[in-house]
């Protein structure tokens, strides 16, 4: 994890999950975010299988990685506003305009109307 916002992003991600799960009667505890973040930042650089599928044109797995929190989130009413969102833009594919990269930095233009 490269960028402090990135990492931000990514625990305040797994913080929606583990309320999801918590109301699933599932415990996450915040240690083992902390540790996941930390084991994340000492592996190789890699790309997430959804990011490999948008790159190769391929669906992606919106609906099995995301939909499902999504589902729970509501069923449970449980707040979940990074994943509802991350989940409503990578819900309209066709919708995307290109894919860019300058250097290191590589991401897609989305309509969200």
């Amino acid at each position: 994890i490269e960028s402090v916002h990135t990492k931000e992003l990514a625990r305040d991600l797994m913080k929606e999950v583990r309320s999801i799960a918590r109301s699933e009667s599932i415990s996450i505890r915040i240690q083992d975010i902390e540790l996941m973040i930390e084991k994340t930042e000492k592996m190789k650089p890699y790309h997430t299988s959804m990011f490999l599928d948008f790159q190769n044109q391929k669906p992606m797995e919106v609906e099995s990685i995301l939909g499902e929190l999504v589902r729970i989130s509501s069923r449970n009413k449980v707040p979940a506003p990074l994943i509802f969102s991350i989940y409503k833009i990578l819900s309209f594919p066709e919708k995307r305009v290109s894919f860019y990269k300058f250097g290191k930095i590589e991401f897609s233009l989305c309509f969200l109307f």
